[in-house]
Formats: structure tokens, sequence, C-alpha cells
């Protein structure tokens, strides 16, 4: 019995913490040091919890399950853990044939066997043990940065450019949106160097800059 709960404990995942979220901007690019600068993926955003024998639970924001679809991406994850729980959150990603995010592929991966599918993480929130909600974003980017993880084609950590960073290159936070729009991809999400991780919140330290402007509505009805 003993040597079944200790199995029962390695396999039980951390609990659910919901993902902060990134307010819409209403201003031009920030380009002020106090910033870091990441793709916009074109996805679906889920947080990913690891048990320390791997176990994976893969949860989107809604609330959506996407452990029994994809299961690949736990494995891939959890040898990149090597025994460590972690919560982390990211994006769920379909990728063309020229490696570009394409979200009408990710709404038919599920019925395709052609679809390739990866998770960029873009956040951690516990690590081994360690809740790093608290930390600002420069420390949980350093940390999450410190995972090796194997296979890059399933999960993938999201680059972060600071200011200093941009700037040795002799690009601007708007130079790095023309990336963006040469990539395909969907724009950049500026945050706060110094923002904690608050759960469930759309915060204004957190800014999305669409190439492409869109609106959430909830519809009531039609006729």
């Amino acid at each position: 019995m003993a040597r079944d709960a200790a199995r029962s404990e390695r396999s039980r995942v951390p609990a659910f913490i919901e993902p902060m979220l990134a307010s819409q901007a209403r201003k031009e690019l920030p380009d002020d040091p106090r910033y870091a600068s990441e793709w916009k993926w074109d996805g679906y955003q889920a947080v990913m919890r690891v048990a320390t024998d791997g176990t994976m639970r893969l949860t989107s924001r809604n609330d959506k399950d996407f452990t029994g679809r994809l299961p690949i991406l736990g494995d891939a994850m959890g040898d990149a853990l090597e025994g460590r729980q972690a919560v982390l959150d990211g994006e769920i990603v379909a990728l063309d044939d020229h490696g570009r995010p394409d979200f009408g592929l990710l709404q038919n991966y599920a019925t395709s066997d052609d679809v390739s599918v990866a998770y960029f993480v873009f956040d951690v929130l516990l690590l081994g043990g360690q809740r790093l909600l608290d930390e600002p974003y420069e420390r949980r980017r350093a940390v999450l940065e410190g995972i090796e993880v194997p296979d890059k084609n399933l999960v993938a950590i999201t680059p972060s450019y600071s200011h200093a960073d941009l700037s040795a290159s002799g690009m601007s936070p708007a130079d790095l949106l023309d990336v963006a729009k040469d990539r395909g991809l969907e724009g950049l999400v500026v945050k706060a160097i110094q923002s904690t991780y608050v759960p469930g919140r759309r915060s204004p330290e957190w800014i999305k800059h669409p190439l492409i402007q869109t609106i959430e509505v909830v519809v009531c009805g039609w006729r």
C-alpha cells in the first residue's frame, strides 16, 4: 500500500492555475527598457501541469481539456523537467508546411494526421515545488530559459526580446513587429519586466499588439 501511495503521489499533477491574460493595446508599441517583447501566437492559450512522474494535464483558459488529444506534448515536456513538478503557460499552435502558425489547421487537427502541433511555452508558474507567481517576469523568464527542451518541434520556449537585446541589434519593437509580419505571426505581446503573474486577470502589464485588430463578442441570438 505504501508503494501504491508513493506512485499515486508521483502521478499527482499540480492544481490548475487560471492563466493571466493580455490587455488590448490602446497606444503605440512602447519603446521602453521596462518592457520585453514576445511573439503573439495564433492558437489556444493553455496551461500545462506536469507531475513528477511525467503525468501531464493540458487545459485551455476556457477549461477545455486537450490532454487526450496531445499526449505527445506531455512526453516531450516530462523529459525536459527530469522529475520536477511544473505548471507552465503557453500556446498550442498548428504549423503549416512552411512552419507558420495556421489557426484553421489547429481547428482541424483532431481529424487529420497531417497537422503538426507544437506547444510554445512563455511562462513558468511552478517548478520543482517552487511557486513563481510573485516573482517578476524577468526572473520567471530566467527560470524558464533554464529548462532544456529535447524536442523543439513539439515544445519550444517562446523567445523574449528585452529592450537591450533589440537595441544591440539596432532594432526597435516596431521593427520586431515587422519581423512578426514577415514570419506570418499574429503580432507581439509586450510585458513589463517587473510584472508578477496574476491568475485569471487581464493585466495592463501584458499588452497585445496584433497585426490585425479583432474584438471578442458574445452572440446572444440571431434571426
